[in-house]
């Protein structure tokens, strides 16, 4: 065959190989959310539900879920990002009792607004890179007031969870506005503790066969509060001071895994932890829920973002302080 034939054919073969290759592998941009159209693998550190009793061993792993950056506020020495809150607890398994959803019209300014800024605490804006998770959950400081993003809908719940209308494979950016509660939010919350008798019906259910001893402990562990605030840090005081924070239990859970715990492990990882601390907030006549979520992360100083990794953390906060009020 002469040269240039072969120069031809040869060209020709680059450019459908070329061609192949753009379809085949992602490209990657520039600029800090140009990762977004990266296509990846789902990840499966986040679930819609605690359980107890289930894991021997929790696996670390060093696959990102998140990444975050601060663009406006204050800075915050330690954050959790909040995602479903969940209220029921039947002695294993901690799950939603309200499930129905609300969409979230967005406005004229491509904003989801979720309720409106109340002024009890710092406000703060993150950009957040979400990598593709088995939920629609969407995760953010504290209490999210807005979102801003291309979304496929936006929707929300009972408890203030926020949601994606529409599970997507692909990696999801969007800002959100938050109210990080202050001290004067805190002082606030102590003046008035009131709440609507429904949030303490649902909030302040226990197991119908709880452990009596737990009834006795929350009594002597939260005696010296004076306010929902001081009882709250007495029982996480408690625990961080008593218990044994490890990935790998050895022991069996048993029938009653708080109690197993509490009264005889006292050692056991984030779930334990969450679990026995809403249970003896309950216990104490707070109202409380559970909030399953992420820690704040390590820090990027290269990229000035938070990398937050699996697996995930579950936190707990009292409602009737009024910190998500």
């Amino acid at each position: 065959m002469p040269l240039g034939g072969m120069s031809l054919w040869a060209t020709v073969w680059i450019i459908l190989t070329g061609v192949g290759l753009f379809f085949l592998i992602p490209r990657v941009g520039t600029g800090y959310f140009s990762r977004a159209t990266v296509p990846s693998l789902l990840l499966s550190g986040f679930t819609d539900n605690v359980q107890l009793g289930e894991i021997g061993e929790v696996k670390l792993s060093s696959a990102v879920v998140m990444h975050a950056r601060q663009v406006s506020g204050t800075p915050f020495g330690v954050l959790k990002w909040r995602g479903i809150s969940l209220d029921r607890f039947d002695g294993h398994n901690w799950y939603k009792t309200k499930r129905s959803r609300f969409s979230v019209e967005q406005s004229p300014d491509q904003q989801y607004w979720l309720r409106p800024i109340e002024k009890t605490g710092d406000l703060v804006r993150y950009e957040i890179l979400l990598e593709p998770l088995a939920t629609t959950t969407l995760f953010g400081p504290y209490q999210v007031r807005a979102v801003t993003g291309r979304l496929p809908g936006l929707e929300t719940d009972a408890d203030d969870s926020i949601y994606m209308r529409l599970q997507t494979l692909r990696r999801v950016q969007y800002v959100v506005r938050s109210e990080i509660p202050n001290r004067r939010g805190f002082l606030a919350a102590r003046q008035e503790e009131r709440l609507p008798p429904e949030i303490g019906a649902r909030y302040l259910q226990l197991p119908h066969d709880i452990d009596p001893r737990i009834q006795q402990v929350a009594t002597d562990i939260t005696a010296r509060g004076k306010s929902t605030m001081d009882k709250a840090s007495l029982v996480e005081s408690y625990l961080k001071r008593n218990y044994k924070y490890t990935l790998k239990l050895t022991w069996k859970p048993g029938p009653q895994p708080i109690s197993t715990f509490l009264f005889d492990a006292k050692a056991g990882h984030c779930e334990y932890f969450a679990s026995s601390m809403a249970i003896l907030l309950r216990a104490a006549g707070i109202p409380t829920r559970l909030i399953n979520g992420f820690l704040m992360g390590e820090y990027n100083p290269v990229g000035g973002d938070y990398i937050i990794r699996q697996p995930g953390m579950d936190g707990v906060r009292s409602n009737a302080a009024g910190s998500e009020s």
